[in-house]
């Protein structure tokens, strides 16, 4: 079988980056059930046979600090980090602080390292499907 050319491949198989909005509304009960819906969801994905539901996958944290909570990376191959990065984010309580909304210039500098991460882990899957 023929290699795909690896723009193909991710027109299967896109990333995809969630970023979690922790300020006000949120509270611990929401992001709980994020959580559940996220493990849920990505565990199914991953036990599925044939492609990847969600074959990359990144997550940021927005709050008044944006945090990085599991960088772009193959969910298939990293479910162990995935799953510890969820119960990472369920105990994590420093994240709420009140504000009712975060920084413009974070969100921005959020999106700018998330594209970032694209960039630099397609580049390493590029050289791996045209080698």
């Amino acid at each position: 079988m023929e290699k795909l050319e690896w723009r193909e491949a991710f027109q299967r198989q896109p990333a995809y980056y969630l970023f979690l909005d922790m300020t006000a509304p949120m509270s611990v009960h929401n992001l709980k059930t994020i959580c559940q819906v996220l493990q849920d969801l990505i565990a199914l994905s991953v036990s599925l046979k044939g492609t990847q539901r969600f074959s990359v996958l990144g997550i940021y944290a927005l709050s008044d600090r944006t945090k990085c909570i599991f960088p772009m990376q193959s969910i298939k191959n990293n479910y162990a980090k995935f799953q510890f990065s969820i119960e990472c984010i369920q105990s994590t309580a420093s994240l709420f602080n009140g504000k009712k909304t975060f920084d413009n210039e974070q969100l921005t500098e959020s999106l700018q390292t998330a594209i970032q991460q694209y960039e630099a882990y397609y580049q390493v899957r590029k050289k791996c499907v045209v080698s």
